[in-house]
């Protein structure tokens, strides 16, 4: 993933995060992929991972969510100044609605196993 210092334009891809059963392994494989530095975090974030490259945040690892046999899946989030108008949805009175600035997509992906 690519790191910036300044804000992400509309539609660019922000953030990726995987879920995977194992997330010890999937950092130490993808650590040496692409030389990353894999922090795991503590259980009550259900061991996310945090992954950084030259000291900047590139990438996340958490657990799978789904249902039992679900594949790994990487998830790509899309930068969004205002998340209601680049989805064409109107605003909603939830709190999560006003905070959001991301969109995701979600796609199968190959993990070690």
């Amino acid at each position: 993933m690519v790191t910036r210092d300044t804000a992400w334009g509309d539609g660019t891809p922000c953030w990726v995060d995987l879920g995977v059963a194992d997330i010890a392994k999937a950092g130490a494989f993808y650590g040496a992929l692409f030389g990353w530095e894999v922090h795991q975090g503590p259980p009550e974030v259900g061991g996310y991972a945090l992954c950084l490259k030259d000291g900047k945040l590139v990438a996340g690892i958490g657990p799978k969510m789904g249902p039992a046999g679900e594949s790994s899946t990487w998830t790509t989030y899309l930068a969004a100044s205002d998340a209601d108008a680049t989805a064409g949805t109107r605003p909603s009175t939830t709190p999560c609605s006003a905070t959001s600035t991301a969109i995701s997509a979600t796609a199968g992906s190959a993990t070690p196993r």
